[in-house]
């Protein structure tokens, strides 16, 4: 509705400008309110939410790997970067947490077994290796 911030699509729309976001003023402008909004959003233990079909902000390994995506797409590193480490948690640790969970009950992503786990690598999700980060 555009009244309030989704890490989902925050984080994607991150993505998609992060190639200009070195060359464009207006695009790091807009890039670092978004990421300024993410880190806002983030949970206390490191993870992020999304609302499910009911309304309800539910944290999830997608929203997660979204995230996470979006922060390699800059070459920043999501288990070093103080605006995304919530009480000394990262979304990298909240990732891999929803994971073990998901890997225990598949109940959310019944029709996808083993969804999760397709995002649970960070490096994977991204493309990016470690040494990439800023």
């Amino acid at each position: 509705t555009g009244e309030e911030a989704d890490a989902d699509m925050t984080a994607m729309a991150i993505q998609a400008l992060a190639p200009y976001y070195d060359s464009d003023k207006a695009v790091k402008d807009a890039v670092d309110k978004a990421l300024s909004c993410l880190s806002a959003i983030q949970n206390n233990d490191g993870s992020f939410s999304s609302k499910d079909i009911n309304g309800v902000y539910v944290t999830n390994a997608e929203s997660c790997a979204q995230v996470i995506t979006a922060l390699t797409a800059l070459k920043i590193d999501p288990a070093k970067d103080a605006r995304f480490i919530k009480n000394g948690h990262t979304v990298i640790e909240a990732l891999q947490a929803n994971d073990d969970e998901d890997d225990k009950d598949q109940s959310q992503n019944s029709s996808r077994p083993g969804y999760p786990g397709e995002e649970g690598d960070p490096t994977a999700v991204s493309g990016n290796g470690r040494e990439n980060f800023r």
